[in-house]
């Protein structure tokens, strides 16, 4: 939705400015798809921000290499070191 959008958008700039390498997703391609591509851009990390996590505070961390999930909050996430 507009306002996942819009946090994303917050998001990836707050990351950015604590050193991490981000990427969000504009195509509005299939999840699939863009997990293939993350795969591709060899990402350690994936995650899925929806209207849903916005609305709990809570987000998925999938670690790539091995599939492992870890549940965080966002302000868990926004801690996270480069």
């Amino acid at each position: 939705g507009d306002q996942a959008v819009q946090f994303g958008f917050q998001l990836l700039k707050e990351l950015r400015e604590a050193g991490l390498a981000v990427e969000m997703d504009f195509s509005g391609k299939k999840l699939n798809k863009v997990m293939s591509y993350a795969d591709y851009l060899r990402a350690r990390f994936v995650t899925v921000i929806g209207d849903n996590e916005l609305n709990t505070g809570i987000i998925t961390l999938k670690e790539m290499a091995t599939g492992t999930k870890k549940e965080l909050s966002i302000n868990q996430l926004k801690s996270i070191e480069a």
